[in-house]
C-alpha cells in the first residue's frame, strides 16, 4: 500500500489529521480520532459518520493505533491555521514554539489568548494597551541596567484582590521583553517575560532590586525570565522566577517604587543553575 491510500486509512475522517493517541469506533466501526471523539460528545451521542451510537467507554481499535505506532506517517500539527507535518517525536517541539499557538496577552490586565505571530502587532496597537518604557539608568558590565517605577496606591490584601500596573515593552539585543509588577492578594510580583518559548526563556536571566535608603530596605533577586505563554496564575504558582514583596516591606517603600534591574543571557542555558 502507498504512502496516500495508507494516510487515508488511517487518518481521522472528522479532522482528516493521522491520529496521535487513542482511535475509537462506533458501534458500526467508524473511526474516530481521541481529541475529535471528546468534541463530538460535547453536543451530540452519534457518531458523526453514520449517526450509530458508541459505547461507554468507547470501544477502541488497537490494530489502528498499533499500526499508526509503528508506521512512518507523518503528523499534523494540532494547532489550528498551522499545516506542518513532520514525525511524531519532532511535532511535540513545534507545537510548543509554533507561530499559530495561542499565548496570553503580555498585558496582564487583557485577559485575551493572541496568536503568538500577532502579539507584538495586538500589544502595540490596541487602544487599552498604555504601553510604558523602561528608562536606561546606566551600563554596567554585562549591559545596561533599567528603571521602571510603579505608584503603590490604595489596596486591599484580602484574598482574591489583585492589581495589575500598566504593561511595559523592552527591546534588548533583538529581543523583545515585557516586565511585569502585580498585586495578588498580600504579595507583590515583579517578573519579566521573553516574547517566546520555554526554550528562548532557558537562554535569558534577569536581576532586579528595590531599596528605600531612609528605612534601610533592600531586596534583590536574580533568576530566569518566564516565556511569554505562561500567564500570571502560572508564573507564580511555578513559584520560582520573580522578586516577590510582602505586605510589611511594600509599607516600609516610598509610595511610588523603583524598580532597577537588567536582563543578560543565561551562562546555562537549557537548564536552572549550575
Amino acid at each position: 500500500m502507498d504512502a496516500a491510500k495508507l494516510k487515508s486509512c488511517l487518518e481521522c475522517p472528522v479532522c482528516l489529521s493521522i491520529p496521535r493517541e487513542k482511535i475509537f469506533v462506533c458501534t458500526n466501526g467508524h473511526k474516530i480520532c481521541e481529541s475529535c471523539h471528546t468534541k463530538v460528545m460535547v453536543n451530540s451521542t452519534v457518531c458523526p459518520q453514520g449517526r450509530c451510537r458508541y459505547a461507554n467507554p468507547p470501544q477502541r481499535n488497537l490494530d489502528l493505533e498499533t499500526i499508526v505506532e509503528n508506521s512512518n506517517m507523518p503528523f499534523t500539527c494540532r494547532i489550528p491555521r498551522c499545516h506542518v507535518e513532520m514525525e511524531k517525536e519532532k511535532l511535540l517541539e513545534h507545537e510548543a514554539e509554533c507561530m499559530f499557538r495561542k499565548v496570553p496577552c503580555p498585558d496582564s490586565r487583557c485577559k485575551e489568548m493572541i496568536c503568538f505571530r500577532d502579539i507584538l502587532t495586538h500589544i502595540q496597537t490596541v487602544d487599552k494597551h498604555d504601553l510604558r518604557f523602561p528608562e536606561v539608568l546606566y551600563y554596567g558590565p554585562g549591559g545596561p541596567y533599567f528603571s521602571l517605577s510603579y505608584t503603590k496606591g490604595l489596596y486591599s490584601t484580602a484574598p482574591g484582590t489583585a492589581d495589575d500596573w500598566v504593561p511595559c515593552i523592552l527591546k534588548y539585543d533583538e529581543v523583545h521583553f515585557y516586565p511585569q509588577f502585580v498585586r495578588r492578594g498580600p504579595y507583590w510580583y515583579f517578573w519579566i517575560k521573553v516574547n517566546g518559548s520555554l526554550e528562548m526563556a532557558s537562554q535569558w536571566m534577569f536581576s532586579a532590586k528595590i531599596q528605600n535608603k531612609e528605612t534601610g530596605i533592600r531586596m534583590e533577586f536574580s533568576g530566569s525570565v518566564s516565556p511569554v505563554d505562561q500567564s500570571v496564575e502560572q508564573v507564580i504558582r511555578n513559584g520560582d522566577d520573580f522578586l516577590q514583596i510582602n505586605r510589611t516591606t511594600i509599607e516600609k517603600l516610598p509610595r511610588i517604587i523603583e524598580i532597577v534591574f537588567e536582563v543578560f543571557k543565561n551562562p546555562y542555558p537549557n537548564s536552572f543553575f549550575p
